[in-house]
């Protein structure tokens, strides 16, 4: 695999040549689009990755880090995400968007990602879904705000 390649990219060798298979959608991936996108790019940078993990980018790989990836957490952040924050803060989104993928590689590429990872659940995420639960919406916001506030300066 190339320096840049996709993390999901699966290459599977025939008897034909290689077979190429995307882990994350689980269909078959042309060598065009393996050879031209998959194996100099990094996942964040992929359509499939973008749609399915659209919720919150800094949420998602901290959960996927600490072996979570597909946790009842993820889901309680995107359904506040749907039901409070696209309502009441388009405008953070819009930011979030285009720097949240930034932090998260370049947390990624640090040389203790599951560390800064255990950090931003213990000191932020764990607290944020407690306040959710609670019905604490925007004080939750608040909480999360700060996080992104905070690892934009660190990290980018």
């Amino acid at each position: 695999m190339g320096l840049f390649s996709c993390d999901y990219l699966d290459d599977r060798g025939s008897i034909f040549g290689t077979d190429y298979v995307c882990n994350l959608t689980m269909q078959s991936v042309d060598r065009y689009t393996a050879n031209s996108l998959c194996l100099c790019s990094k996942y964040v940078d992929c359509i499939h990755y973008k749609r399915k993990y659209s919720w919150f980018f800094i949420v998602n790989a901290t959960y996927k880090a600490l072996g979570k990836g597909d946790s009842k957490e993820i889901k309680q952040f995107g359904e506040w995400k749907c039901e409070f924050i696209v309502l009441n803060h388009p405008e953070f989104l819009k930011e979030y968007y285009n720097f949240g993928p930034q932090i998260v590689e370049a947390i990624d590429e640090s040389d203790k990602p599951l560390k800064v990872y255990q950090a931003i659940e213990e000191n932020y995420l764990s607290k944020c879904l407690e306040l959710i639960k609670e019905g604490s919406d925007e004080k939750a916001f608040k909480i999360y705000q700060a996080m992104y506030t905070e690892l934009k300066k660190k990290w980018l």
